[in-house]
């Protein structure tokens, strides 16, 4: 019996993508945190709601991918990746005052 595929999204992408992979992983994860860490520090109270529960969510899927393969599933990792996208999104203020 040969074990197909790791019930752990993180082996996985070892096993799958070797230490390219593990670095390429690493580089998202650092980057979407500096990001977090840029919007959380913002005023906005409803732009910090979207991006503190996103950061949340995503942080609760990461833990999930431990101990089980769920973002093979497509609706998961379509899910993942709109987490991904409220969380750190920048959403240009607009300029009101001027009439047309």
């Amino acid at each position: 019996m040969t074990p197909q595929q790791a019930h752990n999204d993180y082996l996985e992408l070892l096993a799958s993508g070797g230490l390219i992979g593990v670095a390429i992983g690493l580089w998202f994860f650092i980057v979407f945190f500096k990001e977090l860490n840029i919007r959380l520090r913002q005023r906005d109270a409803s732009l910090y709601c979207f991006v503190h529960r996103g950061a949340r969510q995503h942080i609760r899927c990461g833990d999930h991918s431990i101990f089980d393969f769920g973002l093979h599933i497509t609706i998961n990792s379509l899910l993942f990746v709109s987490l991904v996208v409220i969380a750190t999104v920048s959403v240009p203020k607009v300029d009101r005052s001027v009439g047309d």
